[in-house]
Parts: C-alpha cells; sequence; structure tokens
C-alpha cells in the first residue's frame, strides 16, 4: 500500500510567531506513515516549543516501534487492534509528562502545553490519539466523518446541554480549551480506530483552519482536488482569505492500494444501522465512531450455531444481514431479523446461554466482547455510563415482560427466560 501525505503550516495574517507544529512522515516504501499536528498553547510563555516538543517526541517514540504497528493486517485484527491503541496512548502520555517536566523545570515555559491529533496509518488500519481542538477529519465515499471531538468548555456545554448549537458559534469561551498535552503530569487521551479502505482521506487541521471552514466545504473541496498538495495550499490560502486570527495547518493523507477493499459496511449506513438499535439510538455520531473500535465483524454461514444452549457466553451479537432463529431444548422460539441483537447481558458478565441461536441464512454480525466493552469503561466513562444506563432499562424492561408472559401464559415461560439470558 502506498501513502500520499502532505501538509504544510502558516503563521497566518496576524500572529508573530507560529506555534503550530506539523509531522509528516510516509516514506514511500514503507506500509505506515505518520501524521501530527500540534497548536501550542502559552503564547510568549512557550506555546511553540511545547507544540515542537510534541512532535519530536511522538516520532522519536513512534520510530522505536515502527515494526510493532507494520505487523497490522485485517487478518490480525483482532490480536492487534487493542494492543496498539494501548501502545500509541502510551506514547502520548510519555510525551504529556515530558512537556509538563520541561514546563516545569523551566520557568519561562511555565503553563506550556498543546493540543495534539496524531494519525498512525499502518497497511489496513488508522490509528488515531488526540487532546484539546485539533481535528481529524476521513474523507470516504462522499461523506465526511470528524474523528474527534473539541475538547474545549463551549463543546463541554453544548455536550451537556447547557448552551444551543446556535449559542455555542458566538460562546465568548469557545477558545478555552479543557484538554492539552502537557498542562498536567497525566492527560485524558482520546483513541480512535478505523479500517482503512482504498483512497480512505485522511484531514488533520488546527483551529486556525476548522474555525473558518466547514466540514461540508472540507469534503467537498477534497472530492475536486485529487491532489494532496494543491489542496492543501488551497484551504490555507482560503482561510487567510476569509480572515483567520490563527496559526493554520494542515495535512492530507490517503492510503492507495491497488488490491480491492474487502466488502464493508459503509461506513455511514454503519453509524444509522447502530443508531437504530436501542442500546445505540442516543449516542452522536462521534461517540458511535469512538465505540467502533471495539466493533468487529463477524460472517456465519447457513445453519452455523452462533451461540449454543448451556455454553458460556461473553459477547452481544447485533445482526445486520440474514436470519438467525432461536430454539430451546429443540423447540422453535421465534426468528431474528437484520436489526436484532441478542447477548448484551454478556456485556457486564460471562452468562450461560439459555437457549441456541442459529444461522437460518448466511448472515453478517456485529460483535462487542465483554473486555473491549469493560476498556470504554476504562477510558471512555461518559459513553460506558450512557451504554449501561441502557443495558439497565433494557434489562428492567425484559424482566417486565417476562413476569407479565410468565403470570399470563404459563407455556411462554421458557421463551421469556430464553429472551433474557441470550
Amino acid at each position: 500500500m502506498t501513502i500520499l501525505a502532505y501538509g504544510e503550516t502558516d503563521i497566518g495574517m496576524v500572529r508573530q510567531t507560529n506555534e503550530d507544529s506539523l509531522l509528516v512522515h510516509a516514506p514511500p516504501d514503507s506500509d505506515v506513515a505518520l501524521i501530527v499536528v500540534a497548536d501550542g498553547v502559552g503564547g510568549s510563555r512557550g506555546g511553540d516549543v511545547a507544540s515542537k516538543m510534541l512532535v519530536e517526541n511522538v516520532r522519536a517514540e513512534f520510530e522505536a516501534v515502527r515494526d510493532r504497528f507494520a505487523k497490522y493486517t485485517a487478518a490480525r485484527d483482532r490480536k492487534l487492534r487493542f494492543p496498539l491503541l494501548r501502545l500509541l496512548r502510551k506514547i502520548m502520555a510519555s510525551t504529556t509528562y515530558k512537556i509538563f517536566s520541561a514546563a516545569a523545570a523551566h520557568r519561562e515555559y511555565a503553563g506550556m502545553s498543546t493540543t495534539a491529533v496524531v494519525l498512525i496509518l499502518a497497511n489496513e488500519g488508522a490509528f488515531i490519539a488526540h487532546a484539546g481542538d485539533s481535528r481529524a477529519y476521513l474523507v470516504r465515499d462522499g461523506w465526511i466523518y470528524r474523528l474527534t471531538e473539541d475538547h474545549t468548555l463551549t463543546s463541554e456545554q453544548l455536550a451537556s446541554g447547557k448552551i444551543s448549537p446556535a449559542e455555542a458559534d458566538t460562546h465568548q469561551e469557545g477558545h478555552i480549551l479543557t484538554r492539552s498535552i502537557g498542562a498536567e503530569p497525566k492527560s485524558e487521551i482520546d483513541t480512535v480506530f478505523l479500517r482503512v479502505q482504498p483512497h480512505d482521506r485522511f484531514l488533520l487541521c488546527s483551529d486556525g483552519l476548522h474555525a473558518y471552514i466547514t466540514g461540508n466545504e472540507l469534503r467537498d473541496l477534497s472530492s475536486e482536488t485529487r491532489d494532496p498538495e494543491r489542496l492543501v495550499q488551497y484551504l490555507i490560502g482560503e482561510a487567510k482569505r476569509r480572515g483567520s486570527q490563527d496559526n493554520i495547518t494542515l495535512a492530507v493523507a490517503e492510503p492507495l492500494s491497488e488490491q480491492r477493499a474487502r466488502p464493508e459496511m459503509a461506513l455511514h449506513a454503519k453509524i444509522k444501522f447502530l443508531r437504530r438499535l436501542v442500546l445505540f439510538d442516543d449516542l452522536s455520531d462521534y461517540e458511535i465512531l469512538h465505540l467502533l473500535r471495539i466493533i468487529y465483524t463477524q460472517k456465519r454461514a447457513k445453519g452455523e450455531h452462533i451461540i449454543r444452549e448451556g455454553e458460556e457466553g461473553d459477547e452481544l451479537f447485533v445482526l445486520v444481514d440474514g436470519t438467525a432463529g432461536v430454539t430451546l431444548k429443540g423447540r422453535t422460539l421465534s426468528a431474528i431479523g437484520p436489526g436484532g441483537h441478542f447477548g448484551e447481558m454478556s456485556l457486564t458478565e460471562n452468562v450461560t446461554r439459555s437457549a441456541t441461536v442459529t444461522a437460518l441464512s448466511d448472515v453478517t454480525l456485529l460483535t462487542i466482547k465483554q473486555s473491549d466493552f469493560m476498556r470504554i469503561l476504562k477510558d471512555d466513562p461518559p459513553l460506558a455510563t450512557k451504554l449501561l444506563l441502557k443495558l439497565l432499562r433494557q434489562s428492567s424492561s425484559r424482566l417486565r415482560s417476562m413476569s407479565k408472559e410468565v403470570s399470563q401464559t404459563p407455556d411462554a415461560r421458557g421463551a421469556g427466560r430464553a429472551d433474557q439470558a441470550l
């Protein structure tokens, strides 16, 4: 796989110094690329130093483990996805501490920190780490997806409902960061994983660009301009023409491959599909994208058992296409179609399956394992809280339904118990 990548950083029209830093490292003979955009915080007190330190340290630590990322392929996804995300978090944690220590050791740098968005493209995987308000976007098949969420006071108040979207546009404290790298010895780092498709286009930028050019404009201009260098130069120039008051940085990376992409549900369709499920219906696009790092796709052939009665289970299943049948002690209970899901109680504890689910046709499933769900509990408490509340409500609803069935129809007892424990 060849990776086309290009980036520029510009001082802009107002600032006296450029506190942004950029790294675009995509050797032509390598299937692995590292792209970093950092926007220093601290002004005269070392913002430019913090962003340069971040870029330099991330590159140095990445080079030491590059071979581990190079081993990633779709075939080894389950084995390598989370170890590599943990490794990226470790790199960011080390960088955070080094910047904080430098600020503590040098009085002139007191209070310095930096935003960061880091992209590692490794064969068929994209690994992203992020803190602050620099952004990563993905343009795929005519759609644009924002892969990061701004860590600002405005974004937090908008998410909590304290302000409206209209108020967010004119918020007086919109620039105040709630997370950055180096402000404290430890920092919360968001990570995102995506399976890469040929001709995906990733855009990483500082707020000097995204504050003046919308996501839809980025999508349209990206689709019209195939050459990364021309696109970067045009967009930076456009941000300046629109009066950007900040330094402006943009990098574009696009993996190319002569191999055909593996058939996969379109990303926008997957987001829409998941939101139709009760478990995920109140999640934002970003939260679902964040959740995709623990979701895997499975194929099962007609006649193949998905779960078996009496076996212990630790996995939630969502049926994407096809039909599956539920049986208990050889007796048919029900059929499950697209959008149906089973095994959600296994996300919090191992459950003995009280019924068997068999593919009645070739089926595609999305799955979440208990161990991966527990990682979300640790890494993203707000998202985990939403999911746990949904699980609790679903469990309560099923218990009420089962009690009603048992009291009204004795023959339905077995079906009720099977539905509850699947």
